[in-house]
């Protein structure tokens, strides 16, 4: 989503907005538009200020965030394939689910690139799921 494009109407941004909320989606990618040398839409009219684009671009980001806390507590308790990453940060490995929830459990690095079967347990600190590893 690109959040202040030239020429939004706030019309435009509430029928975007309620749209989006409507949708049965876990994930919106935000942007706020910014101008771009030798493109089209340097040359449009009705430019929005940058505080406006700024606070729509927040209005979304909420509802993305809104939209995916409910696609994780949607999913707490199931079990899914995580394939886990090299990154390990204060003792933890990190992963994503094929639907691509992140998922943290302490560091072992025989789970470095490798596809293990999980049970998503909670959230923690960082917003990712917890787990319990299976198998």
């Amino acid at each position: 989503m690109i959040a202040g494009f030239p020429g939004e109407t706030q019309r435009d941004f509430k029928d975007t907005f309620d749209f989006l909320n409507q949708l049965d989606v876990s994930y919106l990618h935000v942007f706020t538009y910014s101008e771009r040398q030798n493109t089209h839409a340097i040359s449009l009219p009705n430019k929005l200020s940058r505080d406006e684009k700024n606070r729509r671009s927040k209005i979304l980001h909420e509802l993305s965030g809104k939209k995916r806390n409910h696609f994780y507590r949607e999913n707490k308790g199931n079990t899914a394939e995580v394939l886990f990453e090299k990154t390990e940060s204060s003792g933890k490995i990190f992963g994503f689910t094929e639907n691509y929830i992140r998922v943290e459990t302490d560091f072992n690095k025989e789970l470095i690139g490798k596809i293990r079967k999980v049970r998503l347990k909670e959230t923690g600190e960082k917003g990712f799921y917890l787990v319990d590893l299976l198998e």
